[in-house]
């Protein structure tokens, strides 16, 4: 699917969201005339070379496009699908794809540095509990000594519904991220 008006593909002219025109000759936002031929230089609007026309199956986006929809008629699959399956295979990858490769590094990062906070946690939370096992047994414990544990205690729940929070937080942000990119998609 290729739009005249932008000349990317992936949508029509009619559900184009760029205000004015991109030239087929020369790649620039310009009034066209019909009938009227562009007379600056030529410039594929897509790959942003003058080595070929607009019009040009040489155009190596083009090339791209037509090697992705392929894949997708071939095993009936999606283009998404398709797309992931034709950088797997060149090593190219979009600027979607190096994004979320990022994003997912990110929350990997996140989500591990959680797992040790969460770990350091539970581990101290232990210590505190067997300290407050030992104070309670203990003849020489004072009520400072119980007195300091019970705020270590408070301060460890809090630092729990804390991350709890948090944690919901990242999931509403997750699922209004995949909804907005739903919609997207879907052309909403």
């Amino acid at each position: 699917m290729l739009c005249f008006k932008c000349y990317t593909f992936g949508h029509t002219k009619l559900r184009c969201q760029q205000l004015t025109s991109t030239c087929g000759h020369c790649a620039q936002k310009h009034a066209i005339v019909e009938n009227s031929p562009c007379t600056a230089t030529a410039l594929c609007p897509r790959c942003l070379t003058n080595l070929h026309s607009t019009s040009s199956r040489n155009c190596p986006v083009y090339q791209q496009e037509d090697a992705i929809q392929r894949i997708r008629v071939d095993k009936g699959i999606s283009y998404p699908a398709a797309r992931r399956i034709f950088e797997t295979a060149t090593g190219n990858k979009s600027f979607a794809g190096v994004t979320k490769d990022s994003k997912d590094k990110t929350t990997q990062t996140l989500e591990s540095r959680l797992e040790q906070v969460i770990k350091k946690l539970v581990s101290k939370d232990r210590k505190i509990n067997a300290l407050e096992e030992t104070l309670k047994t203990s003849p020489e414990a004072n009520d400072s000594d119980v007195q300091t544990l019970v705020e270590f205690r408070l301060a460890i729940t809090e630092l729990h519904e804390e991350l709890q929070r948090k944690d919901e937080r990242i999931k509403s942000l997750e699922n209004t991220l995949t909804g907005q990119a739903t919609q997207k998609r879907c052309g909403f």
